[in-house]
């Protein structure tokens, strides 16, 4: 797979050193956990659970899975996370750079055993199913019935059909025992409207798989080169002993993984090749791998099961999974890649991945990339659960994504409308989270400029026209050296491709000549 836009995650290394235990956090619930006393939830209804989409109430046994309660430190204790975790950024500081295991993290910042066993028996006595709890104590992970939400949390499940997709959410807010005021901060899997995959781009028949990564002026592609890993090295100055060895890079996923994808990756770059203990003869389908390159985890909550296919409700995930899996093999070598599949049918996977990579003991990596994302008001507030990671010494790493300004009106704005011309934006200015967390590094997209001039000229100054064949670390390599950014704006660039004049065989061209019922000129593909 080659790619002609790429961001760039940070591979940090970090020394985890010890630290003290610390006494357990006192009980903060002081009566009982009583359901008829509800406090509503902050952001708890989905913005687009809206009364014009909504198509009535789901059954009350329609099974909801993975759903999370995400619990917060008190006022004093966070005051004191907040105090660490400065001390911990701080080289002067006695706490610099040492780091707390999440059993650590919950013995001083964690809620209560007590605390925990009751809300666990509340939940219980509500009719759901404890799945997890995590090891930090700030998350509690169960699974029940739409009957069961109401029963407990005074909210119906309702379907939806918004912008031609089927969902499932609450129509009203979620309501908490007022026991539970303070302590629960959030909740995840009472709807399915999931986070995006980043990798939005599709280009269609368009760009081919090419033997040469010098492409020239080529009937077959617009664009005149695509990137190598050596070419990732050359124009950022990564230096060949910046190379991963002896780190683990997580990688965020919710579906299952085909081994020859990314095996035909790395044999194309002259990577080595991944040997997997567990993977489907017929089909590849990894599951089990401790290669040094590759590690496979797949997270399951407890009476969850493994589709054992790629997930087909959104299709960016697979090729968002192989994006981010063989590209940060391509850049980092020598680094471990450990994927964490969750894969739940509710859609909420990512949460439970990114969760499980900062609140298990150990934690698999020290380097997270997750490249999925949602506008800032419809997503579930994470961040005590990014600021435990800080604690922990894990870096988090997020694609920005490409809504810009536009995060919340996404895939087609306006709403229902699927086809051209799409209705304005409504919802305002917002931007995409977890990226946008103080506790995250953004990764914004760069555009690089694959031609001197105007397409389909062949490049000169910063690339040159033949590959690079000097082993893994410039295998397929074209790039001289840096490459001065430009900046994103997708409809000017994607319109410079589509009237070029070297956009291929039209009948084929599925980018620059939409689909039958929409306009038949060469048009532009505006990615989210």
């Amino acid at each position: 797979m080659r790619v002609s836009k790429w961001s760039l995650p940070a591979l940090l290394g970090t020394i985890v050193l010890s630290i003290p235990s610390f006494s357990a956090t006192p009980d903060r619930i002081s009566g009982v956990i009583d359901p008829s006393h509800g406090v509503a939830l902050q952001k708890s209804l989905h913005p687009k659970a809206q009364p014009k989409y909504d198509k009535g109430p789901v059954e009350a046994s329609f099974q909801l899975n993975s759903i999370m309660l995400l619990l917060t430190p008190s006022p004093t204790e966070q005051k004191a996370l907040d105090q660490l975790v400065a001390e911990q950024q701080d080289p002067k500081s006695a706490n610099y750079h040492k780091w707390l295991t999440p059993s650590q993290y919950a013995q001083r910042f964690g809620l209560s055993a007590n605390d925990l066993a009751k809300i666990t028996a509340w939940l219980q006595s509500q009719g759901f199913t404890i799945q997890t709890i995590g090891a930090g104590h700030n998350r509690l992970v169960f699974s029940g019935t739409a009957g069961s939400v109401q029963s407990a949390f005074k909210a119906e499940i309702h379907r939806y059909s918004v912008g031609g997709e089927e969902h499932f959410a609450n129509s009203t807010p979620i309501m908490i025992p007022a026991a539970l005021n303070g302590i629960v901060a959030g909740i995840v899997g009472v709807n399915d409207f999931r986070m995006h995959s980043a990798s939005r781009l599709r280009m269609g028949s368009s760009v081919r798989a090419h033997s040469n990564y010098y492409g020239g002026t080529s009937t077959e592609t617009a664009l005149v080169n695509f990137l190598a890993p050596a070419d990732i090295a050359t124009i950022y100055d990564i230096p060949s002993n910046l190379n991963g060895s002896g780190q683990s890079l997580a990688i965020i996923g919710e579906t299952d993984v085909f081994l020859n994808d990314i095996n035909d990756f790395r044999e194309g770059f002259g990577l080595p090749q991944i040997s997997c203990s567990g993977t489907n003869a017929t089909t590849s389908l990894i599951t089990a791998c401790s290669d040094p390159h590759f590690k496979y985890v797949l997270y399951l909550p407890s009476g969850a099961t493994d589709p054992g296919k790629p997930d087909s409700v959104q299709q960016g995930d697979i090729g968002e999974a192989d994006l981010d899996l063989e590209w940060s093999g391509g850049v980092a070598p020598d680094a471990q890649i450990v994927y964490i599949n969750a894969p739940d049918p509710s859609g909420n996977g990512v949460y439970d991945s990114l969760t499980y990579a900062i609140d298990t003991n150990p934690v698999p990596a020290h380097v997270v990339s997750m490249s999925y994302g949602l506008c800032e008001q419809e997503t579930v507030n994470l961040e005590t659960t990014l600021e435990q990671a800080t604690t922990e010494g894990i870096t988090v790493v997020n694609s920005a994504g490409d809504s810009g300004a536009t995060a919340c009106d996404d895939s087609p704005p306006g709403g229902n409308n699927a086809t051209p011309p799409f209705e304005g934006a409504e919802n305002g200015l917002a931007v995409n989270y977890p990226a946008s967390s103080i506790y995250v590094v953004a990764a914004g997209g760069t555009a690089i400029s694959l031609a001197d001039d105007s397409f389909p000229n062949p490049a000169t100054t910063y690339w040159t026209t033949s590959n690079g064949t000097s082993g893994a670390a410039g295998y397929g390599g074209t790039a001289k050296s840096y490459i001065p950014e430009l900046a994103w704006n997708d409809d000017v660039e994607f319109a410079q491709i589509c009237t070029s004049g070297d956009i291929g065989d039209p009948s084929e061209n599925g980018f620059c000549y939409p689909p039958a019922g929409t306009p038949a000129e060469p048009g532009v593909l505006i990615t989210n």
